[in-house]
Formats: structure tokens, C-alpha cells, sequence
């Protein structure tokens, strides 16, 4: 009876240590000290797996000298490897800014590389590249060792990497796009952040490589959204980074539109404000404007708006979007399948025309004047999102990755 008994508690322990994890990640920006939608993805995947008693590798960018302390409280348990780069003196723009961004993306791949073949070249745990292009090829130069690798599509890589570029725009673009395909057509899985990536990146990839594509979506903390407080003052909010391709000019473009002066637009986010100053002046719309910066806390800071506005360019279910929709504000967005993947017009947000600062401008009026009838709308858009709670986006992550470890 105790043999027995002890070879049961023997083929548990050793059920246990078999499903155990082990995995890679890789991230070409300097996590945790740096956040984005990906960061935020990662931040939460990792701590569900620590909780889970997995392994886990961080492969990240070395951490700028400025950055004092991590913006993520990532788990300690979590075993980072930091790979350095060249310090990002040149801009993107500047006629050799693409040429030197590329020699420093490939510096990052051949680093990584080493890095994990010296280190892991007996166990061989499975590579999850949280980007395409650059960010996957170190996976790929392992593949030939035999490590499996998922390659995560965040967007519209080749577009976004080519935005600034000076000269040669056209070749630098379809470098980037070849790139981007080869990383994908070796992966063992491509997970896309929305369904208007998946459909996008299906327009310019083989057939094989399609069956490998399903969607990996962003998450929000959904319990953090539960109660909202009372809105007195008329306080219109976007969350993101300060940057042209998050739709920052149009929006200050939409102010003189919007009849109703009592208003006040509040950006939320990292970046340069003084381009959006500027403009700001120039627009005599400045008293209507207040930069927060960066911050922690967005569910409290999201609470304080009767309206978001959810008006960036590129792809994927973005982490931004999510928290609008969860926040109890009527969220106002570009009508294109970046939002209309999620957003019913009229039913749980507003759609208006793409580019559009006219339009936009009389959406948020029409939406202050009728803010009483709103009710449902703020509730269905809540909704929505209730599936996309990291508990929910978690699990699915596990499922996924179940075939390959």
C-alpha cells in the first residue's frame, strides 16, 4: 500500500516538472523600463507564467542611461538577458538615419543570437518574438539549431518602419517587407494583435504561411474599470504616444470645430509636445489643451472623460482602445477595421470618416449636446471587452502555445 501510494506522489512530482515552461522572449526595446502595447502584453504574459512556476528569459534591449527606474514591475523571478545597441544619435529622417536603424537592428539579431546559442543550445526552450522583421531574426538563425520560434506580427511593420525615412522610401519598404515575410514563413505559429493585421499581412504572404496566422490579442484589466466615478466637467482624452501616426494633429485640428468652448482636451502619453504646442498656437485652440505625459495610473485618469478619442493610424486591437471602450467613456474613433473590429457605430462608439478633423469635431459636439442619452452605449461598449480581460487573453495564450513546447 505505501509502495503504491509513493509511486503515485513519484508520477505526480513528475507530471508537475514536465509541465513546467521554459521560454524566450524576445523584445527589441529596452522592457521593462519602456512602455507600449507590446510591453504591456508582455508584462502581463510573463507574470502569469512565473505564477504558473514556469522559466522564463527576457531578451530585451539594454536600458537607456536615462531611465532611472523600470516603468513595469515585472516579476524578479523573471531572468532577463540585455543585449546593447548603439546609442540612437541619429534620427530616422536624416538621410542615413534608415541606413544606421538598420545596422543597429541587425547589431541587436546577431547579439541575441550569441547570446542565446551559448546559453541554451542544449535545452532549446521555444522563442516567442514579440515583433516581426528585426525582432524575430535571431529566432530565426536558431531555427537551423533546432529551436521552434512564434513570430508576433504588432502592426503594419514595414509601413511603420519606413514612415520617416528620407530617401529611398519605395526600396527601404520592400526590404522591410521581405524581411518581415521570411520571418514568418519559418515560424512554427505568426500571431497577429488584431484581425485587421491577420487580414492585412494575408494580402502579401504564401498560403503556407496563412494557415500558421490566428489572432493574439491585447488585453485590459477589466476589474480595474468597474466603477466610475460622476463626470462634471467636459474633458475629451486619447492615450498615446505623442506622435503623428496616433492622430495627435487631427485632433487639435477637430478644436475649432467643436462649438461648445467649455471643453478641455487632454493628451495622455510619452513624447514631444512642442510640435503639438505649436500647432496649438497657431490654431488659437492652446487654452483648450493639457498634456498629462506618461502615467501609471489610466484606469483613474480615464474615469475623469465623458470622451475618448481612439484616432491612430496602423493596426491591431490596441491595448489603448480596450481601456477606452472599458472606462464608461463614449469613445469616439477613425471608421476603419482597426476599430470597426470592435466598435458597433452608434452602438457601442461612434465611427467617423478616416483623416477627417471636421468630422471629428462635430461627432464630439454631437455627442456633448446628447451625453444624457449616451447610457447604453457606454454600457454595450463594456461589454464588448469583458472577453478581452487578461484572465481571458492569458488562457488563450497557454492554449496556443501548448502544441509547440
Amino acid at each position: 500500500m505505501t509502495s503504491l501510494k509513493g509511486t503515485k506522489m513519484l508520477k505526480k512530482k513528475l507530471q508537475e516538472v514536465s509541465s513546467k515552461k521554459e521560454i524566450i522572449f524576445i523584445i527589441d526595446s529596452p522592457f521593462p523600463y519602456y512602455s507600449g502595447g507590446r510591453e504591456t502584453w508582455l508584462f502581463h504574459i510573463c507574470n502569469s507564467l512565473i505564477t504558473n512556476g514556469d522559466s522564463i528569459y527576457l531578451v530585451n534591449q539594454k536600458k537607456f542611461f536615462n531611465m532611472k527606474k523600470p516603468f513595469f514591475n515585472l516579476n524578479s523571478k523573471v531572468n532577463i538577458i540585455s543585449v546593447p545597441i548603439l546609442p540612437r544619435f541619429i534620427k530616422t529622417y536624416w538621410p542615413l538615419g534608415t541606413l544606421f536603424r538598420v545596422a543597429n537592428s541587425y547589431l541587436f539579431s546577431i547579439l541575441c543570437y550569441i547570446k542565446l546559442f551559448r546559453r541554451f543550445r542544449r535545452k532549446k526552450p521555444l522563442i516567442i518574438a514579440i515583433g516581426s522583421g528585426f525582432t524575430a531574426l535571431p529566432a530565426l538563425y536558431l531555427k537551423k539549431q533546432g529551436y521552434k520560434y512564434i513570430c508576433c506580427v504588432r502592426g503594419k511593420y514595414a509601413y511603420d518602419s519606413t514612415l520617416k525615412t528620407a530617401i529611398f522610401k519605395k526600396k527601404w519598404f520592400n526590404f522591410f517587407q521581405k524581411l518581415e515575410i521570411k520571418t514568418m514563413k519559418h515560424a512554427e505559429a505568426v500571431w497577429a494583435n488584431g484581425y485587421d493585421t491577420k487580414e492585412n499581412i494575408s494580402k502579401y504572404i504564401d498560403q503556407n504561411t496563412k494557415k500558421k496566422v490566428s489572432v493574439m490579442p491585447n488585453g485590459v484589466d477589466f476589474q480595474k474599470y468597474k466603477s466610475g466615478g460622476i463626470i462634471k466637467e467636459n474633458i475629451i482624452m486619447n492615450v498615446s504616444t505623442l506622435r503623428d501616426i496616433t492622430g495627435i494633429r487631427e485632433i487639435i485640428k477637430c478644436i475649432p470645430h467643436v462649438v461648445n468652448k467649455n471643453v478641455k482636451f487632454v493628451f495622455v502619453g510619452k513624447g514631444n509636445k512642442e510640435p503639438y504646442v505649436k500647432l496649438a498656437k497657431k490654431l488659437n485652440v492652446l487654452n483648450s489643451i493639457l498634456f498629462l505625459g506618461e502615467r501609471k495610473d489610466i484606469p483613474d485618469v480615464l474615469k475623469q472623460a465623458k470622451i475618448v478619442l481612439c484616432v491612430s493610424d496602423g493596426s491591431g486591437i490596441s491595448h489603448s482602445l480596450l481601456e477606452a471602450l472599458s472606462s464608461g467613456a463614449v469613445v469616439i474613433a477613425w471608421d476603419y477595421f482597426k476599430y470597426s473590429q470592435l466598435i458597433v457605430n452608434r452602438k457601442s462608439g461612434f465611427l467617423v470618416e478616416e483623416n477627417n478633423p471636421a468630422k471629428l469635431g462635430e461627432m464630439i459636439e454631437y455627442v456633448l449636446e446628447n451625453y444624457d442619452k449616451m447610457g447604453q452605449i457606454r454600457i454595450n461598449a463594456r461589454k464588448s471587452v469583458e472577453k478581452y480581460d487578461w484572465k481571458n487573453v492569458t488562457q488563450r495564450f497557454f492554449k496556443k502555445i501548448k502544441p509547440f513546447i
